[in-house]
């Protein structure tokens, strides 16, 4: 077994072990067992640190899978999770994260023999400006898109005056979730564009096409990002200028972060494009 099938496994062992704790000691109301799943996550996200970095010295930057970049996207989901658990001191979007990094880094395995070379002399440009951005702007969407669920759930309940679980009584107040949602998009609204605007930019210039502007126009990759380009404005512009909380709000995050999943998925999977993973 080779170093770094060693160190996968035991990083999805960590994963396995937090999202365990994690949907274990919540609703089971289990402190010391979310602190476990906590830290079973931490040292996980410790690990694939350390592996994300030994990549990219061993490989170069321009040689590597489109499966190191799955996993950097579930590299990055964490590292917006920690920062934001700290910050809003809120247990609940480990729920979100947790899990979501385990799948992420699962799939990004079964893609390391796809190949996602880039031009040498636009591989530090891509990186800074359209990948990191992106996978930021993604994991900030994952946490919005967990809030929103709770938040959709608790209140249908309260409004309806159904009986809540246990689990239900032990969530923090709908404010909470609103306030993670709201923070989610005003951070991760800006890093999208920037990311979307990189990659137009980029796109003809690493394809040496003159036509690319218009074949990339039609890629269905670009069409789908676009969109959800459009709803996060939407829902950016509602939240900032016009004070728009709540219930709409929530169902707004969790439409795009489900269009983003199905624009990673789908598209990426099964349709003609130049992200494709095929």
């Amino acid at each position: 077994m080779s170093l770094a099938n060693f160190a996968s496994g035991v990083i999805i062992m960590f994963y396995a072990l937090g999202s365990l704790g994690t949907f274990w000691g919540i609703p089971a109301k289990r402190r010391k067992i979310q602190v476990f799943g906590r830290m079973f996550t931490l040292c996980g996200f410790c690990v694939h640190s350390v592996m994300v970095l030994a990549l990219v010295l061993a490989y170069g930057a321009d040689e590597l899978s489109k499966g190191y970049f799955m996993q950097l996207l579930a590299w990055s989901l964490l590292l917006v999770y920690f920062l934001g658990w700290r910050w809003l001191k809120s247990s609940f979007l480990a729920m979100t994260a947790a899990p979501l990094a385990l799948l992420l880094f699962i799939l990004g395995l079964k893609l390391d023999n796809v190949s996602g070379s880039l031009p040498d002399n636009l591989v530090e440009l891509f990186l800074s400006l359209h990948i990191v951005p992106m996978f930021l702007s993604l994991a900030l969407l994952a946490l919005a898109f967990g809030a929103g669920l709770l938040y959709v759930r608790l209140e249908h309940k309260i409004k309806t005056k159904a009986r809540l679980s246990e689990f239900e009584l032990e969530l923090p107040a709908l404010d909470s979730f609103d306030r993670i949602n709201s923070r989610a998009v005003i951070f991760g609204f800006p890093l999208y564009t920037l990311a979307l605007a990189a990659g137009f930019i980029w796109a003809p210039m690493a394809w040496g096409n003159e036509n690319s502007w218009r074949a990339g126009a039609w890629d269905p990759k670009e069409i789908i990002s676009l969109f959800v380009w459009f709803l996060y404005a939407a829902l950016f512009h509602l939240r900032l200028v016009q004070g728009w909380r709540g219930r709409k709000a929530a169902k707004l995050a969790i439409l795009i972060f489900a269009i983003s999943v199905f624009s990673l998925v789908v598209v990426n999977f099964f349709m003609p494009t130049h992200h494709s993973f095929s």
